[in-house]
């Protein structure tokens, strides 16, 4: 989700367009960055969700990264919260 703050307008997103995202996750050095193409999008005036699927060419590390992170914040989100059959890598 993107949120407004102090007013700055929210960056805009345009389904089928591709985005490339620098991700730092805990205990990775290093930024790491991901490709997606933008399948969906929902605004309101202070907030947008954005669904992306990453592309075909995200290496195995940063996959594996992914997947170990959803993994350690899955415990702390409700289920009803979460749409298990979009996440997929």
């Amino acid at each position: 989700m993107v949120s407004r703050k102090n007013n700055k307008r929210l960056m805009s997103f345009k389904v089928g367009g591709q985005v490339s995202l620098m991700c730092k996750f805990p205990g990775v050095k290093v930024p790491i960055k991901i490709t997606a193409i933008v399948k969906n999008v929902r605004s309101s005036g202070y907030e947008s969700s954005v669904g992306l699927l990453f592309h075909e060419d995200t290496t195995s590390v940063t996959k594996k990264v992914i997947k170990w992170y959803l993994s350690t914040v899955e415990q702390f989100i409700p289920d009803n919260e979460i749409d298990k059959t979009t996440v997929v890598l």
